[in-house]
């Protein structure tokens, strides 16, 4: 009994030591320019990269937005989530029905993606998240 409630503590004191940092977002707010900043650097980061998408949106979820930009940046994060789902329908699409929505899809969620990076001033996520349907 002694040792599994000295395991507790210790296991409670460990957690307790991990705290202001969920997955990887520090706990205090970015000004809006720290926001701007790092989510540029990550989308530029992300370029190039096979997984550029997943990349794109890891890099954005470790970011904590100021009060101000907190509704602009949930979408971007939501359009982000949705471009990544998008790519990985379209990857095992196997009709061209399936490849047709999914690239719809995929249309839409760098649109948004796109609209939501500017609104922030994130300039260099938008001109990553910018792409057109195939003829």
């Amino acid at each position: 009994m002694r040792t599994r409630a000295a395991g507790l503590v210790l296991v409670v004191a460990a957690l307790a030591g991990c705290g202001g940092n969920e997955g990887g977002r520090s706990s205090r707010p970015l000004s809006h320019a720290e926001l701007v900043e790092r989510a540029n650097a990550g989308c530029m980061e992300a370029r190039g990269r096979a997984d550029a998408a997943a990349a794109r949106l890891a890099a954005l979820r470790r970011l904590h937005p100021p009060l101000a930009d907190q509704d602009t940046f949930a979408n971007l994060l939501a359009a982000a989530r949705k471009e990544v789902d998008a790519r990985s329908t379209l990857a095992v699409a196997e009709t061209p029905d399936e490849r047709a929505d999914a690239t719809v899809s995929l249309a839409v969620a760098a649109g948004k993606l796109t609209g939501y990076a500017r609104r922030l001033g994130a300039e260099e996520c938008a001109e990553r998240a910018a792409g057109t349907l195939r003829p």
